[in-house]
């Protein structure tokens, strides 16, 4: 049945191309699954490697341009002018029908799919009742809406008519008082907006003065004394008693009358101190310093605790070493050593700041430092103290020309902190009471605090938090930072949101009345104090006021609260006032209102009266024909499941629609019968209403083709009684059709013993080839389930062979005038069918071509590559492929996966098990490839010593064999020239 013959002695180089025949069918690209690079793990020269399952794929095939589908309208439209033209009785002889409605499909859409015909039929079919045609358009109306509509349209144009003219007159004369209303809720709302502005207001600005009072009092004011007192005492010195200030005798004066002067101010004050030091010293020229500090020690700070220091004179520039003693907390006297600390007075910010006032004016005058880290007191453990410090020259001419030194006076940060938090809580007070509904003021959305807004010396100083409500929350006296960074999150906020309105802290100008605005959560503007309705939650109130505490240095007061803290109690008070405008407002409008509801409850009355009279008419008629609608839509997908055909719901029932309901139900029964003998998929297309098929109509489409057989059938079927050969037929056609159809294959011819079946057509099926490998695969693991049940029953096993082929065929409804049947023409079909008769030759189950191979998923199956095979009427030489089995399958008793080359019921596909190419199988399949590469490359005695391996561990190999005996054929002078094709004489 095949023509070769050995090679001659002499080998001639065969031809180009010639050896490895015909280029095989393009291989998809490899594409990355579980990290590693897919090909096709046997039949292919790469290595084998593990698979994914054939669901992981999408429907992508790789078809060349050799699958192309052309457009089946020509194909029909040259049929149709054909047999037209060859018969001259069909036009005189006409039915009378449209063209459109000819047995010939004109069509030029062919990938319509049946779903757009099963649509638009439902859509027609939908109204069981009464149509009308508007120009070309047939507009569908329920019937229970055509009888309904115009019944209760009726009784509402009734209604209307008569209670709108009503209405509207009593209407306008309503208007005139509506509108004097409304225009007394807005003056309210004016008048209360303007109170809560000006609470708001003078809230803030009693705030701010509070302050502005506190910190004079006590910053501004007590370093003011302490200054002038001990400048008096040093006059007093210079003047009168002629002390040499560079004595031992003028530190010990200066240390007294600093203490004296100490005391005096925290006997006045001291109940409203923080618990920290305040100094007061003298620096002279030469570096010279005395001076003294009290401290608030103990655990309530109410023990004084004195310190007196001093330095000598510096020698040569050098720094001083300053000594500290205690002093007695009644007499001043100086007490024990503490410690010492060396620096230079000098170069402190108390002594730069009076140098910088020298270069600009001539007269003296004191000035304010910026804030920085103080030496004195001296206190054990402790590594800084910040504050500020005002310092005046001593010149006792007023003239900077005569500048000996200055006379500093601290204060620290703390007292700062103290004014900040007494006027937080006092405003904290004000707002708790009931005026304002007692409204929550806390540290999380509320503070006070100050920032250096103006520093001629220091620019740099601009923006630095000098004190706060919170200050154990923002500054611990060791330390500070600019507000916009302060650890105190309101303080953050309101410090961001007012350099965002500002250009810097300096551009906020000094005013009378309090700086204002207002900002939201998200940093965006808020209407500083608008109607109590509208204020939004999160919306902060901010007031602003300039302190000077001279030319060179300004501070910026802050107070930030929730605006709703004046607005609470205020929306109480317009809510009343909107309620007595409302109450009169409604006592106007009730006897409009009250008309307007007698006239809309009759209005519905009526018209739900006539409503259900119509629908009560209708019901009668809508509902049988409604349960036929649903019966017809369920027949398109032969479902005949219905079991109420004759259920008569009700005692009133309509004769003709009776009538309809029993023809339906025989035409039901006939359809069910019909679909035994044609493929489903076929008369589903039919019943879409899709004209196309009905007729004579084709598809140019690409097509998997599956050709089955039982092996050694007619040896089987001898050897039974007839009833025993129908029920072996019966068993093993419903298992195989089974499998088939749960794959999506459309059984076109069942050929005795034979199957002939179809993917991709009629309908569009998804990785057909993939599905029909998949199909073949598991009719085979199936006949292991089925022999067991023919044995139980005294049958014979069986076992078949498949053939697989993809290809371009004619599809559709094929046949004369007056007898069609649904298939396939084309050379892909002649092909099929050799290939299941060539899977006998080599051995095999099943056969696949080398155009279907190309078309599955890579590494979903294993597969052998057979031979290049010249099959009987073909002119060039195929590929072919066994199919060995699922490299994805999953193992026994494991749960379904996805699969998308299994159709939907998902769970019943997946249960469906594929047969295994298993590793032996792959490993043989390896070894034969190896073989029939060395065969086609003319390496004639390296292809019989490799398929000899092969023989001697898998004897059974009848591919093996066949590789062998054509390898080891001997060839004479007089033979054809050797080609590595298999020509094969027989189907």
């Amino acid at each position: 049945s095949a023509q070769h013959g050995p090679p001659s002695r002499r080998r001639v180089p065969p031809a180009p191309g010639a050896m490895d025949g015909p280029p095989e069918p393009p291989v998809p690209p490899p594409r990355r699954i579980s990290g590693r690079s897919q090909h096709s793990c046997i039949g292919d020269h790469p290595p084998f490697q593990a698979l994914a399952s054939v669901a992981s794929h999408s429907a992508v095939e790789k078809e060349d341009s050799w699958l192309e589908v052309a457009s089946h309208g020509s194909i029909m439209a040259d049929v149709r002018r054909r047999a037209r033209g060859s018969s001259s009785d069909e036009e005189a002889h006409g039915d009378g029908e449209d063209e459109s409605e000819s047995d010939f499909d004109t069509s030029s859409d062919s990938s319509t799919s049946s779903h757009g015909g099963r649509k638009q039929t439902r859509a027609a079919t939908k109204a069981s009742g009464l149509s009308r045609i508007v120009g070309n358009r047939v507009i569908m109306v329920p019937f229970r809406l055509a009888v309904t509509c115009p019944i209760a349209l009726a009784m509402l144009f009734t209604c209307l008519g008569s209670g709108v003219p009503l209405t509207t007159v009593f209407w306008v004369a309503c208007r005139g008082i509506l509108r004097s209303y409304k225009s007394s809720v807005q003056e309210q709302r004016t008048l209360i907006n303007t109170l809560v502005n000006e609470t708001s207001q003078s809230a803030f600005q009693s705030v701010l003065l509070s302050i502005d009072d506190d910190i004079y009092r006590h910053v501004v004011a007590p370093p003011d004394r302490a200054l002038d007192s001990l400048w008096g005492s040093m006059r007093l010195m210079h003047s009168k008693f002629h002390i040499s200030q560079d004595l031992p005798e003028f530190t010990d004066v200066i240390q007294y009358s600093a203490w004296v002067e100490l005391a005096d101010i925290l006997e006045v004050d001291g109940q409203e101190l923080p618990a920290r030091a305040s100094s007061l010293y003298v620096v002279r020229n030469t570096d010279l310093l005395a001076g003294a500090s009290i401290s608030h020690t103990g655990s309530a700070g109410k023990e004084l605790q004195p310190l007196l220091y001093s330095a000598p004179p510096g020698v040569n520039g050098g720094p001083v070493t300053m000594s500290v003693y205690t002093a007695s907390a009644s007499t001043g006297e100086k007490g024990e050593f503490v410690g010492v600390r060396t620096f230079k007075p000098t170069k402190r910010p108390y002594y730069e700041i009076q140098e910088k006032l020298s270069k600009e004016t001539q007269e003296a005058r004191a000035g304010w430092t910026r804030l920085y880290d103080f030496l004195i007191p001296y206190e054990e453990g402790v590594q800084k103290r910040w504050g500020l410090s005002k310092t005046r020259p001593i010149a006792y001419c007023k003239k900077y020309s005569c500048f000996e030194g200055i006379i500093a006076a601290d204060i620290m940060l703390e007292t700062v902190n103290v004014a900040c938090q007494r006027a937080w809580e006092g405003l904290r007070k004000t707002l708790s009471n009931p005026t304002y509904g007692f409204f929550n003021v806390d540290g999380n959305n509320s503070a006070v605090f100050i920032v250096t807004s103006r520093s001629r010396y220091y620019p740099g100083d601009e923006g630095i938090l000098i004190g706060t409500s919170n200050a154990a929350g923002n500054q611990d006296g060791t330390t500070f930072t600019s507000a916009s960074q302060s650890a105190n999150p309101i303080v953050a906020k309101i410090a961001n949101a007012t350099l965002e309105r500002y250009p810097s802290w300096s551009a906020v100008q000094d005013s009378p009345r309090p700086v204002l605005f207002a900002f939201s959560d998200d940093g965006s503007d808020c209407v500083a104090m608008p109607d109590a309705d509208d204020v939004p939650d999160g919306c902060t109130q901010v007031a602003m006021r300039v302190f000077k505490l001279d030319d060179s240095l300004e501070w910026l007061i802050v107070v930030g609260l929730p605006t709703k803290a004046f607005t609470q109690n205020a929306s109480a008070t317009r809510d009343s006032i909107n309620a007595t405008v409302i109450d009169q407002e409604s006592e106007a409008s009730h006897n409009y209102h009250k008309m307007i509801v007698i006239f809309l409850l009759v209005m519905v009355f009526m018209t739900l009266l006539s409503v259900v009279v119509g629908l009560l008419i209708a019901r009668s008629v809508s509902e049988p024909l409604k349960r036929l609608g649903k019966r017809m839509h369920r027949l398109e997908n032969l479902d005949t499941s219905d079991r109420t055909f004759n259920s008569h719901r009700g005692r009133f029932v309509v004769t003709e629609i009776e009538e309809v309901n029993d023809g339906f139900q025989r035409l039901t029964r006939s359809i069910k019968g019909f679909a035994l003998f044609v493929p489903e998929t076929v008369v589903r297309n039919m019943l879409s209403g899709d004209r196309r098929k009905r007729g004579l109509h084709v598809d140019s489409r690409v097509v998997t083709i599956m050709f089955s057989d039982v092996k050694d059938f007619t040896t089987i079927a001898e050897s039974l009684q007839p009833p025993d050969l129908i029920l072996t037929l019966y068993m093993y056609l419903t298992e195989m059709t089974r499998i088939v159809e749960l794959f999506e294959g459309v059984v076109s011819e069942i050929l005795g013993d034979g199957l002939l079946v179809f993917w991709n057509t009629p309908n569009d099926v998804d990785n057909h080839a993939a599905k029909a490998c998949a199909a073949a695969l598991a009719q085979q693991s199936a006949l292991g389930t089925l022999n067991g049940q023919l044995s139980g029953r005294n049958l014979p096993q069986l076992s078949i062979r498949i053939g697989v082929h993809t290809g371009k065929v004619l599809a559709g409804n094929i046949g004369s005038e007056t007898k069609m049947k649904f298939g396939c023409i084309g050379d892909p079909i002649n092909l099929a069918s050799r290939l299941e008769g060539l899977a006998k030759y080599y051995g095999v189950s099943a056969l696949i071509s080398g155009a279907t191979k190309a078309l599955l998923p890579a590494c979903d199956f294993g597969v052998r590559k057979l031979d290049l095979v010249q099959v009987k009427g073909k002119r060039e030489p195929t590929w072919v492929y066994e199919l060995l089995g699922s490299l994805a399958s999953p193992p026994p008793g494991s749960s379904p996966t996805s699969d998308s080359t299994r159709p939907s019921p998902s769970a019943s596909v997946a249960a469906v098990p594929l047969l295994a190419a298993t590793p032996e199988r792959c490993k043989y399949a390896r070894m034969y490839e190896e073989a029939l590469n060395a065969f086609h490359q003319a390496r004639l005695a390296d292809a019989a010593s490799l398929a000899d391996a092969l023989l001697r561990e898998r004897p059974e190999d009848v591919a093996a064999s066949r590789l062998l005996e054509r390898a080891r054929r001997p060839r004479g002078p007089q033979d054809p020239p050797w080609t590595p094709v298999l020509q094969m004489t027989e189907k």
